[in-house]
């Protein structure tokens, strides 16, 4: 067996200086800049008090609600980070029908009453507000506008701030309603 020598090192090969310190606190992710993400937590929390409010016997429900719920805001963060809009557009997609699964379930608890609805209705409502902001998400780095980034910078930043146009989503939020049957179609 031949030994080899480790203390001949080629010429070719330099060291590379080592990074510059940096102040990681003072770094952001791409995620953390973006609305849509922090009401996934805040929705997060709210299906975390309905999780542990709900009775034993249901762990299938509590498991997929669980899984459902932190799919959105996981989903949500990954579309954040990527740089194609067509990949951006997938992950926000893939928040959205989790967020649309999370209200069935929400549903189900409902209709079962396994939890009233009292304790439902907040993150319901929250549901339908992530939603309209998924649907943001998903049409505005194919519209042209912005850079998909949600961190609204443009004129139309501008115009969502206001209270008109937030009044205006609410109300437009609460008559379209996930959980609104009346102006369902049965055929």
């Amino acid at each position: 067996m031949s030994s080899i020598d480790h203390s001949q090192r080629p010429q070719s090969i330099k060291r590379q200086p080592p990074p510059r310190s940096v102040d990681i606190r003072a770094m952001t992710l791409d995620h953390e800049k973006l609305d849509t993400y922090h009401r996934t937590l805040d929705l997060l929390d709210l299906v975390g008090q309905i999780y542990d409010a709900m009775p034993a016997g249901r762990a299938h429900l509590k498991d997929q609600l669980d899984r459902a719920a932190t799919s959105i805001v996981l989903n949500t963060a990954e579309g954040a980070g990527e740089f194609s809009p067509d990949e951006k557009v997938r992950f926000y997609r893939i928040a959205r029908r989790s967020a649309t699964e999370t209200a069935a379930i929400l549903d189900i608890l409902e209709r079962r009453k396994a939890v009233p609805g009292e304790a439902i209705e907040p993150a319901r409502q929250l549901l339908v507000r992530v939603v309209q902001m998924l649907v943001g998400l998903i049409t505005k780095p194919r519209s042209g506008t912005g850079t998909g980034t949600g961190t609204g910078t443009g004129q139309a930043a501008e115009k969502r701030g206001s209270a008109a146009f937030l009044s205006s989503l609410l109300a437009t939020g609460a008559n379209s309603r996930v959980g609104d049957r009346r102006s369902e179609c049965r055929g």
